[in-house]
């Protein structure tokens, strides 16, 4: 009988260990990609090119991942009256930490920029790819200038894209400004129901669009890297696993590499193509930081956290601790003298009485 007892254990035990075993395991077979090996053969493509980085767009992308050295920014033509000119400079100083109010040669670019917000919140007449990217760019001054300093209306531009969104989820038929549009209203989800209504459903909007295989395969690799961003930005998928809901774009992503190790512009042509592969190079940061480094300028004003802000959060921690540890201590000095003043004194009364008898 206890033979018969002793084997079931040894059964059940085992069976548990090859559950466990399975579950454990399944998260690390899911995840096949290495970002970093992803990342640094793209850097690698680009250093052996000893390609100058000058464009906003690959200034933006590099300082994503770090890959740019040094502050130095030659000032582009600037047209005062094309708002999104100043918000590509806005972006390309936000990348590289300068400050994006110095002196320019249109002024102050952030308040120049600020003054061409319409009163419906946009920047543009029917290009909310426009509109989006001069809202980024202001969200991002505006963090830099913390909250003590109003730099644009950001409720207007949120209201006037969501506004935009279409019964089907979508803010426009065009993948990278419906993401982009995602992305910006990500950083507006706290005590707001609507953008976070709106951002479930431009993520359903991806997940049926990339969930058909005809679609995703014609899809270009610039949208589904802006897609990917999104999703992360979002939260609606930050790991690789999670992907599987909308077409697993990571893995469609790295079939679109070349062998050079950049990336072509769809699933049909062959040749590499350069601002394909920094979208690319902005969606694998996206997956490993868990954010895009347009969510990055909306939050911290700059590529990454700075350490002040790091160390906030710390000494936040910290502090919490200290004061709860605080009052622990005082807690039990108080039962201490309590004992010492009438649990010690009963205790020798009781003592002298039984001696007394």
């Amino acid at each position: 009988m206890e033979r018969g007892y002793t084997m079931k254990k040894k059964i059940v035990s085992l069976a548990v260990a090859v559950v466990m075993f399975f579950v454990l395991a399944l998260p690390f077979y899911a995840a096949t990609i290495n970002l970093s090996t992803e990342i640094d053969g793209i850097l690698n493509y680009y250093t052996s090119q000893t390609t100058a980085i000058e464009s906003w767009n690959e200034i933006v992308a590099f300082s994503s991942v770090n890959a740019i050295k040094g502050s130095a920014l030659t000032e582009p033509t600037l047209d005062e009256n094309d708002p999104i000119t100043l918000a590509q400079f806005i972006l390309s100083r936000l990348a590289l930490g300068i400050n994006p109010n110095e002196t320019s040669s249109v002024g102050d670019p952030v308040a120049k920029l600020a003054s061409k917000q319409k009163e419906d919140g946009s920047f543009y007449e029917n290009d909310l790819f426009g509109t989006v990217i001069c809202a980024l760019a202001l969200q991002g001054a505006q963090a830099k200038a913390g909250d003590e300093t109003v730099v644009y209306s950001a409720k207007q531009a949120t209201n006037y894209i969501l506004s935009l969104q279409k019964d089907d989820g979508s803010f426009s038929e065009k993948m990278k400004t419906h993401a982009l549009c995602a992305t910006y209203l990500s950083a507006f989800t706290k005590n707001n129901t609507e953008v976070t209504q709106a951002l479930d459903k431009a993520a359903k909007f991806i997940a049926d669009k990339y969930g058909d295989a005809k679609t995703l395969e014609d899809a270009t690799t610039e949208d589904i890297a802006y897609a990917t961003m999104a999703l992360a930005d979002t939260e609606k998928a930050k790991t690789l696993d999670s992907f599987a809901a909308y077409g697993d774009l990571p893995s469609v992503l790295v079939s679109r590499k070349n062998s050079d190790g950049i990336y072509r512009a769809t699933s049909a042509e062959a040749d590499s193509d350069k601002d394909t592969t920094l979208a690319v190079l902005m969606a694998y940061d996206a997956l490993s930081d868990g954010k895009s480094v347009w969510r990055s300028f909306e939050d911290y004003g700059s590529v990454n956290e700075n350490m002040w802000q790091k160390l906030k959060w710390f000494a936040l921690g910290f502090g919490v601790l200290a004061a709860h540890l605080f009052c622990g201590l005082v807690l039990l000095s108080i039962i201490f003298w309590f004992y010492i003043m009438f649990g010690r004194k009963k205790y020798r009364d009781d003592a002298q009485g039984a001696v007394g008898k």
